[in-house]
């Protein structure tokens, strides 16, 4: 019969479905993979320039720290990372200038009476 071996044709002829048909799958797998290790190197840059920058700031901050010693001549004074660190607690909030003037205050509170 011509029906039969026709019907045997037709059932040879897969359905595309998601076990025939893989390649979206494939693509949409590889394109995560691919957006995934693109965030994550965005992550890795972006932890690179955090500490980058803490390191600067560290430094200037440091700097900052030896100016004020040496311009208020107590560069060899036994107390003065104590004295810096009771200007630091009260005057940070206000920025460097505000560190300066509470290290200023307790400088001339202490040295100029």
């Amino acid at each position: 019969m011509i029906a039969e071996k026709f019907s045997e044709m037709l059932k040879s002829v897969k359905y595309p479905n998601e076990d025939t048909n893989d390649f979206e799958a494939r693509e949409i797998e590889r394109l995560q993979n691919l957006l995934c290790d693109i965030i994550e190197a965005r992550k890795e840059k972006y932890r690179k320039l955090k500490i980058e920058y803490q390191n600067k700031k560290i430094d200037i901050e440091n700097d900052f720290k030896l100016v004020l010693f040496k311009e208020y001549n107590i560069e060899n004074h036994p107390n003065k990372e104590k004295i810096y660190s009771r200007a630091w607690e009260e005057g940070h909030s206000y920025g460097l200038e505000g560190v300066e003037q509470k290290f200023a205050e307790i400088y001339n509170a202490c040295w100029k009476l």
